[in-house]
């Protein structure tokens, strides 16, 4: 999971209150029902009849112990009739998987990643895009990247600290892009925090952070850093800032090489312009042995 302690709070406080709202709305009319002399009724019956279970099940009654187990449950089922017809059942949360607890049998819900990973792009300044997926996929038979399509399904499934790096190459309209948004996609869903940014936006975040305080720059390279996987879209096309642009990829590729945090970038430029725009330092980074290359040598798919 990404390792930014400023985000990762932030998204657990956020839990903190829809639970206290949830609970604060189940008291109000939990205190409502209390006022229906059978549903008083029944909730002091059930207070004595757990009592009398614990007791039973200390002194090792087991008989007393199962007729008292049956006289709870049923007493339940007749408080949840009464706690239905008054709606307690119809709380609105935002997750209907966890009720907004972040939890499900004790393992994070996949809508924590999803509040992290929406917490990530509103730290980062830049719009959380909508992203395509595999099943949106008709054209890449046509253009005969329908291949990939399927090793990278496989890939997306099979995520993990240390999964090749991948640089899609190739001409415009190939479907690199569209391709990486259903890998991303994908990994996200598969509680991951994955986070897909243009090389511009890239940009655009140096800038912005520079002469910042230093806890703001430390979480924005935290959460480009660490989180579970990155796609850098279109690089190449972003303006070349001297001593930024390149300087801030090689840091972030470097600290992803080494944290074994696997990315993907796309670009219109092949191996050599890439080399030749951003240098032998920081191609070598780019191009480890974990690292897989694909072009796509394929039909501009925006002609079909």
């Amino acid at each position: 999971m990404i390792n930014c302690k400023p985000i990762i709070n932030d998204v657990e406080a956020t839990y903190e209150t829809l639970r206290n709202t949830r609970d604060f709305n189940v008291s109000v009319l939990k205190e409502r029902l209390l006022q229906i002399p059978l549903y008083k009724t029944l909730s002091e019956k059930l207070s004595e009849a757990v009592f009398e279970y614990n007791k039973a099940d200390f002194l090792d009654d087991s008989k007393r112990v199962e007729t008292l187990k049956q006289d709870i449950n049923e007493i339940k089922k007749a408080k949840a009739i009464i706690e239905t017809k008054y709606g307690i059942d119809k709380i609105d949360y935002k997750c209907k998987l966890c009720n907004d607890t972040g939890f499900i049998d004790n393992e994070r819900c996949a809508c924590f990643y999803q509040n992290l990973t929406d917490a990530c792009y509103k730290e980062l300044n830049i719009p959380k895009p909508n992203l395509a997926d595999f099943s949106m996929d008709t054209l890449s038979q046509k253009a005969g990247t329908d291949k990939f399509y399927v090793k990278f399904n496989q890939y997306a499934d099979n995520l993990k600290l240390g999964s090749k790096n991948v640089i899609f190459t190739g001409k415009t309209g190939t479907g690199k892009t569209f391709l990486a948004q259903a890998i991303t996609k994908k990994i996200g869903e598969n509680k991951n925090v994955a986070l897909f940014v243009t090389a511009s936006s890239l940009n655009n975040i140096a800038i912005e952070n520079m002469g910042a305080p230093s806890a703001v720059i430390k979480t924005a390279n935290d959460i480009l850093e660490t989180c579970d996987f990155l796609v850098i879209d279109d690089l190449g096309s972003e303006r070349l800032l001297n001593k930024i642009t390149a300087e801030n990829l090689y840091v972030l590729i470097s600290r992803r090489n080494e944290l074994q945090k696997p990315y993907l970038v796309t670009t219109n430029l092949d191996m050599a312009e890439l080399q030749t725009r951003y240098g032998d330092r920081l191609f070598s980074r780019l191009t480890t042995k974990n690292t897989v290359t694909v072009n796509f040598s394929g039909l501009d798919l925006r002609k079909f």
